[in-house]
């Protein structure tokens, strides 16, 4: 079936047998439904078959139905009857391929398109269409050999697991696929990142034959190449145990996240942690209290909540109906204890409240309930203390800044990540729960493993004509060979080689900081890629 030509908002019959006259005496028995499509199309369709075919509009059609619907949900057909619209959120095409394989009619030409394919089986699925999920089912696992990595992200987003499988290892003994090697994850131990290629690799940055050398585009490394575009739709930890599949991990479930660890829990604040400013403020009689989700009440001051714009907690307990307690009114909230003490220690108007630094998740619950109540000025501080878990937790903040739109501080995580200064290898300790969030998808990991590639490649390129000039100097024998660790921000980018010519590393050394300067400049033109 050709899709419909673009249209108005009205709406448009299906072609038979689905259409409005095939489904109306005398040319045919009387449709009592109408399916209406995502593009607007109408398939007048009969209750009787909708509910011997499936289990989702057996249930739906059985339910009582109003005496009087509305002008919305009436559709009247060429004879003048009103029938019953059901709105569905698929288009034509797939309720087409999907309708025919329920009636006595011919069934649609087999499609060889993937997509359509994943389209009618994704709506079979859903609408509990028993024969027609297994036929689509069949079909689907015929594309496997054909497009594993295809394949692979659409039986993930399908919750496939069998198939997930199936495309997985298909892809993986594929004799057009070389497996990317630990090496990748692992700063390149198979082609080290220090280590010379020949001097004419080194001087055109030609890449070697490893498949994950370090001047090879991104995109032709094994990694890269495991990589389409399908797979946005699936979330980042999906890709990551499909990569960590390929390297040759264990993985017991690709559609499944593992159980996530236990969350240790925040540090609460006791008077010990207090400064003696926070002491005399906090034991000033209270006026308000905050009953927190774990039944505890925090006890603190109208000023405090009026300072940090609480304006929403402070209208809550302005309401006649808040209860009271001990002569002050209770507000309800949906934090726990430890957070909220957190939470009210950032609105206390000092310039540096003491704080415990608690866990990632209890920063991030912090900042959460900030921008809940709209405290903008407790918010920017919140976020402050959250960001100073890069160090320890880069990609749980790369993931949390995307989910957020944090552009900034989702570059920083990654640049943090490719200098290696965390010492956080691209491995299995890499995992975290934060990519089985909605927003992560497996674009976000692909970019993020994209960056390190780049980055690096921009060190190692100038690393390596730092050695070819060295090298290849014409000014006397090599006497010394020493490394200096260069800077930028605290980072380690690049150890430079600086070579004694003559007793005197004057002129390699100027040599060194250009080649230093050539990489600050490369390096910070590089760009985390975020938009879609």
């Amino acid at each position: 079936m050709a899709p419909p030509q673009t249209r108005s908002t009205a709406s448009v019959s299906a072609d038979p047998p689905f259409d409005d006259t095939s489904a109306t005496a005398p040319h045919g028995p009387q449709a009592d439904i109408v399916l209406r499509t995502a593009d607007n199309v109408d398939f007048y369709v009969h209750a009787i078959l909708l509910r011997l075919a499936s289990s989702f509009f057996n249930h739906l059609l059985s339910l009582p139905q109003p005496t009087k619907p509305s002008d919305a949900d009436v559709v009247t057909s060429s004879d003048g009857r009103s029938l019953h619209l059901i709105p569905v959120l698929e288009d034509s095409q797939t309720m087409d391929y999907l309708l025919r394989l329920c009636y006595p009619v011919a069934e649609a030409t087999p499609t060889t398109d993937l997509n359509i394919v994943a389209k009618v089986l994704k709506a079979a699925m859903k609408y509990e269409f028993e024969a027609a999920t297994s036929i689509h089912l069949a079909l689907f696992r015929s594309f496997i050999p054909k497009d594993p990595r295809k394949a692979f992200a659409i039986a993930c987003s399908l919750e496939l697991e069998q198939e997930a499988q199936d495309a997985a290892s298909q892809w993986k003994t594929s004799s057009n696929n070389r497996t990317p090697s630990r090496s990748q994850w692992g700063g390149y131990s198979s082609c080290p990142e220090y280590s010379s290629h020949t001097l004419s690799q080194s001087r055109d940055a030609n890449p070697c034959q490893d498949v994950d050398c370090k001047f090879r585009d991104f995109e032709k490394t094994g990694l890269g190449k495991s990589f389409v575009p399908e797979m946005k739709n699936i979330s980042a930890g999906c890709y990551f145990r499909f990569i960590r599949y390929l390297q040759g991990g264990l993985v017991s479930s690709f559609c499944t996240p593992p159980p996530c660890a236990v969350i240790s829990p925040s540090h609460d604040i006791t008077d010990e942690n207090l400064s003696a400013e926070e002491d005399v403020l906090l034991r000033c009689p209270p006026d308000i209290a905050l009953e927190s989700s774990d039944g505890c009440l925090v006890q603190t001051h109208y000023v405090i909540l009026a300072y940090a714009s609480a304006t929403s907690l402070l209208d809550k307990a302005d309401d006649p109906e808040c209860p009271w307690d001990e002569g002050m009114p209770v507000v309800e909230v949906e934090e726990d204890a430890a957070t909220l003490r957190q939470l009210l220690r950032l609105c206390i108007p000092l310039k540096n409240p003491s704080s415990t630094e608690g866990t990632f998740e209890s920063a991030y619950a912090v900042w959460m309930a900030a921008r809940k109540y709209g405290m903008k000025q407790v918010e920017g501080m919140a976020k402050e203390r959250w960001m100073r878990f890069l160090e320890d937790e880069p990609v749980r903040v790369y993931f949390t800044a995307l989910r957020h739109g944090w552009t900034a501080e989702a570059e920083r995580a990654a640049r943090h990540l490719a200098s290696g200064s965390s010492g956080h290898n691209l491995d299995a300790t890499w995992y975290t729960p934060e990519m089985e969030y909605p927003t992560s998808s497996a674009q976000d990991l692909y970019r993020l493993l994209k960056y390190c590639h780049e980055y690096r490649s921009i060190r190692a390129q100038v690393a390596d004509k730092a050695r070819y000039d060295f090298r290849s100097s014409r000014h006397g024998k090599v006497a010394n060979v020493k490394q200096i660790a260069l800077q930028m921000h605290g980072v380690a980018l690049v150890a430079y080689p600086v070579v004694a010519h003559y007793g005197s590393y004057d002129s390699m050394l100027a040599k060194s900081l250009d080649l230093f300067a050539e990489t600050l400049v490369a390096l910070d033109n590089l760009r985390l890629q975020t938009n879609n």
